[in-house]
């Protein structure tokens, strides 16, 4: 995804913003603003970075949030996962 010509910082309207660690997020109108381009670009971005912001996941926990799970398994066979992940229905233009 970091190599994408799609998804990158120009494409999403991010470009030229500090990594100097300001400590603050992103106003809630640049993120809706954000958000609506990648819905454009690619939904399943979008949707990453709900998962991000209402989890507070890091981008990479936010795309790959399944690999933890199935390494756990993979040590514990018999173990259920202590969570479960349900999401409202979304319904477009809502």
């Amino acid at each position: 995804m970091a190599q994408s010509e799609r998804l990158n910082s120009r494409s999403l309207g991010l470009s030229g913003a500090s990594r100097n660690g300001t400590k603050q997020a992103i106003t809630p109108e640049h993120y809706r603003n954000v958000l609506e381009t990648a819905r454009v670009i690619d939904p399943g971005m979008a949707v990453a970075l709900e998962l991000s912001r209402l989890m507070g996941l890091r981008s990479q926990e936010a795309v790959q949030g399944d690999v933890g799970s199935q390494q756990g398994s993979r040590r514990h066979p018999d173990r259920k996962p202590d969570y479960i992940l349900s999401f409202p229905a979304v319904r477009r233009g809502a």
